[in-house]
């Protein structure tokens, strides 16, 4: 799929309310950004879209300001710099955070096949890990209105700084920040048998019981995205007796929604689409010169700015331990809930129109989580988002985590 840099401008009709947003880069925090995108606005078209109160998923979305979020299924989002704000909390507490530690269990078991028999004991060893986290304006911790935001983030292995801007983006609330098991600040043991999907889950598991945080608001990016994912799916399949004990020793801990963003239901798709993307350039470059090629294929489809930066490459230059190849993670397919689970709770679905994670990646979404409280929005960007878009994508985030807590 070539590259689309065009933007558009769209006014919507909607009982009582007339709102026009002209869509653009606006990125004001980034320079870069902002000087390239002056030359995509320059071929801007425009077009004009009847959006109703609750319309149906379509094979053309439109583009939406965030405060018509709830009222469709699936749109397309430029930039809103038309609409405000939501209110946010003064600046003062903007960076204000608190740090911690966290012990985890992981165990790697080790079998012994004697000659002459099917199986034997083997043994199972059992160690404590620590994982690292930052809770940016921990006095909102607590808040009952304004429930924290818990981010994770992906790679698997890329430490969680490099989502920090979402802390200038989501000012209204208290976000928690955690580097996952073998990267960032947490320990990084080098056994690969002690990383897989699941296991991180548990990590999330203990960080939350170990915050004791009553409600909250989940939030993933790309791998981030499948363990949120995973996180909820097993909370919804607990037996009703054993979700009953949970929520009276651990005073709840309910996820109020999630936001998956950026993140395939199946890795070996994305693997696929990315090879697709990387041919295309190869022909369309006519070189196969690995490192044009792969330039190439930073630029369009995973970060979309003239210059990577800083706290996007600093990240990746401290990616930890690297089992992204583990057969943990390279066989996921995201599968539904079962029978006899809890309802999903409401989930925002966030995708990029250039992302090397493409549309037949997430679509598959909606029909997990099963219900009709789901919202899915493309963004003009790839595979960071929250770094090339950073306007739109905070307003987008802030709008619907208050309406989440309104409804």
């Amino acid at each position: 799929m070539p590259p689309n840099n065009e933007f558009s401008s769209i006014m919507f009709d909607l009982p009582d309310i007339e709102i026009n947003v002209n869509m653009c880069c606006g990125t004001s925090d980034n320079r870069d950004a902002s000087s390239s995108s002056r030359d995509d606005n320059k071929d801007s078209n425009s077009i004009t879209a009847k959006v109703a109160q609750q319309s149906q998923i379509t094979d053309s979305p439109v583009s939406i300001a965030n405060a018509d979020l709830l009222d469709i299924h699936y749109a397309t989002v430029g930039d809103t710099s038309a609409v405000p704000l939501p209110p946010h909390h003064p600046a003062s507490h903007a960076h204000s955070y608190s740090e911690g530690k966290v012990s985890v269990t992981r165990s790697a078991r080790k079998r012994r096949i004697k000659r002459g028999c099917l199986a034997s004991g083997g043994s199972e060893e059992y160690k404590s890990y620590e994982i690292s986290y930052r809770i940016y304006r921990p006095e909102l911790l607590r808040s009952t209105s304004e429930l924290p935001l818990l981010v994770l983030h992906g790679g698997p292995s890329l430490p969680s700084s490099y989502l920090y801007p979402l802390i200038d983006q989501v000012r209204d609330r208290s976000i928690i920040f955690y580097d996952q098991l073998g990267c960032g600040q947490s320990d990084g043991p080098k056994d690969l048998n002690l990383y897989s999907i699941s296991n991180s889950v548990d990590d999330l598991e203990a960080l939350i019981k170990a915050l004791d945080i009553p409600r909250f608001h989940l939030y993933g990016h790309s791998f981030g995205g499948v363990v949120a994912y995973e996180y909820v799916k097993r909370i919804a399949e607990l037996p009703q007796y054993e979700q009953n004990s949970s929520n009276e020793n651990n005073k709840g801990h309910v996820c109020q929604s999630i936001i998956i963003s950026n993140s395939s239901t199946s890795v070996a798709m994305s693997n696929e689409e990315s090879d697709c993307i990387l041919q295309e350039l190869e022909e369309g470059l006519a070189t196969q010169d690995a490192s044009i090629v792969n330039d190439a294929f930073w630029k369009r489809s995973q970060c979309r700015l003239e210059q990577t930066p800083t706290v996007l490459q600093e990240a990746i230059d401290n990616t930890g331990v690297e089992w992204f190849h583990s057969p943990h993670l390279l066989d996921y397919v995201a599968k539904s809930t079962s029978r006899w689970a809890r309802e999903l709770p409401p989930a925002l679905i966030i995708g990029g129109t250039h992302d090397f994670v493409t549309k037949p990646c997430t679509e598959g979404w909606r029909q997990l989580f099963k219900h009709n409280k789901i919202t899915e929005v493309d963004i003009d960007g790839s595979h960071y988002l929250h770094i090339e878009k950073p306007q739109e994508y905070g307003e987008l985030l802030s709008t619907y985590l208050l309406r989440q807590e309104q409804e």
